[in-house]
């Protein structure tokens, strides 16, 4: 009975996974923002836990890693989040941002329940083909793909223990030692890594355009949230805390903002920095007023 519930599952799986996203990020309609952090993280464990389950028969011993490693990225993150979140100080950080998405309407917060459960399907997508394909032969673009995806978990892991203990030592400053040497939002560009390894480790399995088009989707949309939302989002928050200061200027001026050896060192135009400044600048003004 049960294997037999298990096969008709297994023979709907991307909609099974669907349903297990939706489940996953359905805590956002009490805070948005889970919805694109925790949620995030979190999908990708119970996706790869529900699709080991439901192909357990089939899978290769390299699509049970395949799908581990999804295990592994979302375990990760999702443990530094929910540390972080219980931090004071990002508490009272994010404190306005959960005000602001708190007063989204129930339409806004549908629509990006459906949207990003469907994009963390499409990210998960790889992991799943690897795990339908019941292929034993072992492809160079599969051992390519999970070193690739291993190495971007550690190098993330690495930044943002980097970023902590910086922190810990001068609190006021910003971060420039170790990964954040070469690029100024490593684990931005980890992330970036951890899914080009993703779709890498896929791609000896897809079997027609479908399955190259929804795995292609998925590493297209997370390398521009990276690129057009966190990195800009980033560089906002860096250029009003740090901007006045020269040693800040003279670091964003030679490292670049998101891929390393690539120069580029902003997402911002001038115009922006200069009053992103100009704003920090005042707000402080008006802190030692108070």
């Amino acid at each position: 009975m049960i294997t037999q519930i298990l096969a008709s599952l297994a023979a709907h799986d991307v909609l099974v996974l669907f349903v297990v996203a939706l489940l996953t990020t359905c805590h956002g309609f009490v805070n948005p923002l889970s919805f694109i952090t925790t949620g995030y993280s979190f999908s990708m464990v119970t996706q790869a836990v529900v699709t080991l389950t439901l192909h357990r028969g089939s899978c290769s011993s390299f699509a049970t890693l395949h799908a581990l490693l999804n295990v592994a990225y979302g375990l990760r993150i999702g443990i530094f989040l929910v540390w972080r979140d219980s931090q004071e100080t990002f508490r009272q950080q994010m404190a306005p941002v959960k005000d602001s998405t708190k007063r989204l309407g129930i339409v806004v917060k549908f629509f990006m329940w459906i949207s990003v459960s469907a994009l963390y399907l499409a990210m998960f997508y790889p992991a799943l083909i690897s795990c339908r394909a019941n292929d034993k032969a072992l492809s160079v673009t599969q051992t390519v793909g999970a070193a690739v995806m291993a190495g971007g978990i550690m190098m993330e892991s690495v930044a943002d223990a980097q970023k902590s203990a910086s922190k810990k030592r001068a609190p006021g400053r910003f971060c420039d030692t170790g990964l954040y040497r070469w690029v100024r939002c490593p684990n931005y560009f980890a992330e970036i890594v951890v899914w080009v390894g993703n779709f890498v480790a896929g791609t000896s399995t897809y079997n027609d355009r479908i399955e190259w088009g929804v795995s292609a989707v998925g590493l297209a949309a997370i390398i521009c949230v990276m690129r057009y939302d966190g990195t800009p989002r980033i560089e906002r928050k860096q250029w009003k805390a740090y901007g006045k200061l020269p040693e800040y200027q003279k670091y964003a001026s030679e490292v670049p903002v998101l891929f390393p050896l690539v120069p580029v060192y902003s997402v911002l135009s001038e115009d922006e920095r200069e009053k992103l400044i100009a704003g920090g600048e005042n707000a402080k003004t008006k802190e030692k007023a108070s």
